[in-house]
């Protein structure tokens, strides 16, 4: 790694604690005003996207055992915002999706995170946003290339 580059990473680690501190607290209190753990808004986003999704998937997509999975499926499932189907053809699949009440929580924490994101965002210029928006997409290129050489 040349001296640069290291550099940069460290600029990169500062910057992004710098930006995970102060969004910190905000995003807790965000979230919170929802009645939601960060874990469950993660469920909401995945089964949002794809609609149904079995304990296994969200346990990949979170980066949990299956255990953990099931105790947060089985928390949202208590407060009406999930429902569990065991697949008949395997009964030790359970698909889970959201209720009509959770599509509308769904919904309705999509848009105020939308509306908080345009708030934070609006410090940018267009060409910064475009440039902020570009970026992941080259990151995720980059550790796809890093798992295709681990396999």
């Amino acid at each position: 790694m040349t001296n640069k580059l290291k550099e940069q990473v460290q600029r990169f680690f500062e910057a992004m604690t710098s930006l995970h501190q102060a969004m910190g607290g905000r995003r807790h209190n965000f979230i919170k005003r929802f009645g939601l753990t960060h874990q469950q808004v993660e469920i909401l986003y995945a089964l949002g996207d794809r609609r149904i999704l079995t304990v296994k998937e969200i346990a990949a997509t979170m980066g949990v055992t299956s255990s953990a999975a099931t105790q947060m499926v089985e928390g949202l499932q208590k407060i009406g915002i999930l429902q569990r189907q065991t697949d008949p053809d395997d009964r030790r699949m359970v698909k889970v999706s959201l209720t009509v009440k959770g599509l509308k929580k769904f919904e309705e924490f999509k848009q105020a995170h939308a509306k908080h994101m345009e708030f934070i965002l609006k410090a940018l210029s267009n060409d910064e946003r475009e440039l902020l928006i570009s970026l992941p997409d080259k990151m995720i290129k980059q550790l796809k290339k890093n798992n295709a050489k681990l396999n």
